[in-house]
């Protein structure tokens, strides 16, 4: 009986936590952003809340059997940038939070035919078994990479690449925010998913936290609400900012 209580008060306070309707990818300075937006209901807010972005995807085997390739489902870590992973991903959820992706060599959303077909270096783009990187930490000198000015080693994706092949890997970007109850110390896990459907393209979420004489408050009806967005922004300043 307790396990049954703890269980549905679990899933009671998972669904006080908001996710975006839609997803978007956007491009800004040259590189392309998977985006979306997740927020908290409840003024007790969770504590030590952080999420997790996976990728699960169709793709075929290496290695083929009697001139065929299976088609396996695979589970592919996708990294954040904001908030950044290396830090927790942490969130704070009294306001409405963009967690953002950088759809880089690494990224699982990055199409295949973009990168180099001879040979990869670890240092440089995804190889497989090694660890998942990211090319910010490249470019703000966190991490060696690729020496500046040297040769690229992956091509640019355009986004009818990105759109091509989101849609031929049946690709499903899978959310998991996790964080603890304050009032009953219980851990609290909400999912949340995104296919090729529910991505917009140009596009960026619409103002919803506006001032009032009591403070700052949030307006749900306009949570899920997109707007477009520059094709490509050399400055950006998130929608959860005022």
């Amino acid at each position: 009986m307790d396990a049954y209580v703890f269980s549905l008060e679990t899933i009671q306070r998972a669904n006080t936590i908001m996710f975006s309707n839609s997803a978007v990818i956007r491009k800004i300075r040259g590189h392309y952003y998977f985006m979306f937006q997740t927020c908290e209901r409840r003024k007790h807010q969770l504590v030590e809340a952080h999420v997790r972005l996976y990728a699960v995807r169709h793709e075929a085997e290496d290695e083929e059997v009697d001139g065929h390739s299976d088609f396996l489902f695979q589970c592919h870590q996708m990294r954040v940038q904001q908030p950044d992973d290396d830090c927790g991903a942490m969130l704070l959820m009294v306001l409405p939070q963009v967690v953002v992706h950088r759809i880089d060599q690494w990224s699982p959303l990055f199409p295949p035919e973009c990168l180099p077909a001879d040979g990869r270096d670890p240092k440089t783009c995804a190889t497989y078994p090694d660890p998942t990187q990211r090319q910010v930490d490249i470019d703000n000198g966190s991490r060696e990479g690729k020496p500046p000015g040297d040769i690229k080693v992956c091509k640019a994706p355009t986004k009818m690449q990105i759109m091509n092949h989101l849609c031929k890997s049946r690709l499903e970007v899978v959310v998991i925010l996790e964080g603890i109850d304050s009032s009953t110390s219980n851990t609290m896990q909400a999912r949340y998913s995104y296919v090729d459907e529910d991505i917009a393209w140009d596009a960026t979420f619409e103002r919803c936290v506006v001032t009032t004489p009591k403070g700052l408050c949030v307006d749900f009806d306009r949570f899920h609400l997109l707007k477009p967005a520059p094709l490509d922004a050399k400055r950006c300043v998130m929608s959860s900012q005022f």
